[in-house]
């Protein structure tokens, strides 16, 4: 028997709202930990450690290298290398490893760096979620590092990009596509058939290739067709691509709110969902904001005075 079967749909709306008070008190410290970091001298930044999570904060790691003297990135060992090359347009960012991905050994290293640790994953996450439902995953990660969420541009990480060396251009129209079949995210075979009778040449993202080196191609194709992978995080972040710009995931408010002018696809299995189906429908959150609007409010009110402006 389910939860919501043993308390009733009341109660269940209760227990929620002690979870969301208890994560926002915890959030609120964090946040007023992190705004303490803008006088330290060395910051490090510690996120979700994905790849593509890595690129999406591209705001704000550009925003506090900024600030700061000495910024210190840390990193899943997996993605160490691909993220130094990435940010290597940044002279005073460096990276640390954390081998278990724990905030405990976040504090660890930060604390043996002499650094303030700034921590936006998490429990920060969870009630940005709350506070902001109508932000997508990228600005939530960015809000909880304390960037505006009205600043999400990333010129510098777009001119390092296009002026490192890229592969080549074709000189005909081209559709960069990035399908990943045979996984879970793959693009349905009938939207693939529709992309390719088109009669445009396809470029797809070729296994091996250094992912900064496709940035021209993502830029000056004439439609882009991705799955969520670190392609896609790359154009998002960057705001690489002319137009016709469409995303295939199975959330359907993942980034939908953060990138208006891209088409989004619900798509899972190779199969198109509807949004009920769709792994972030349930709507909790939200309901949280509508019916605790004061909780909400004092949340927000205090965020926005630690924003980075």
């Amino acid at each position: 028997m389910g939860v919501e079967n043993r308390i009733g749909p009341n109660g269940l709306m209760i227990v929620r709202k002690r979870v969301f008070e208890q994560n926002s008190k915890l959030a609120l410290e964090r946040i007023k930990k992190n705004a303490d970091a803008l006088s330290g001298k060395r910051v490090v930044l510690f996120s979700h450690l994905g790849f593509g999570d890595q690129i999406a904060i591209a705001p704000a790691v550009e925003a506090w290298s900024s600030r700061v003297d000495e910024l210190v990135l840390l990193e899943a060992p997996s993605n160490l290398a691909k993220v130094s090359r990435l940010y290597s347009y940044l002279p005073n960012l460096t990276f640390a490893e954390v081998p278990s991905q724990t905030l405990r050994e976040a504090e660890e290293i930060s604390k043996n760096l002499n650094g303030r640790l700034v921590e936006g994953g998490r429990r920060v996450l969870q009630a940005a979620k709350a506070c902001f439902p109508k932000f997508g995953l990228n600005r939530l990660l960015c809000v909880g590092l304390l960037c505006d969420p009205n600043e999400m541009e990333t010129h510098r990480l777009k001119r390092r990009i296009l002026d490192d060396y890229q592969e080549s251009v074709p000189e005909e129209p081209f559709i960069f596509l990035d399908d990943r079949p045979g996984t879970s995210r793959r693009i349905p075979e009938k939207a693939i058939n529709a992309i390719k009778n088109k009669g445009y040449k396809i470029v797809t993202n070729r296994e091996g290739a250094r992912l900064e080196s496709q940035g021209a191609l993502l830029e000056h194709a004439k439609e882009l067709h991705l799955v969520v992978s670190a392609p896609a995080c790359l154009a998002l972040a960057a705001n690489l691509g002319k137009k016709h710009r469409n995303l295939y995931s199975n959330r359907a408010n993942f980034l939908r709110q953060d990138y208006k002018d891209w088409r989004h696809h619900l798509v899972a299995d190779g199969q198109r969902i509807r949004p009920m189906d769709a792994i972030d429908s349930d709507s909790h959150l939200a309901a949280l904001s509508r019916h605790w609007r004061p909780q909400t409010r004092h949340l927000w009110s205090e965020w926005k005075k630690h924003l980075m402006t």
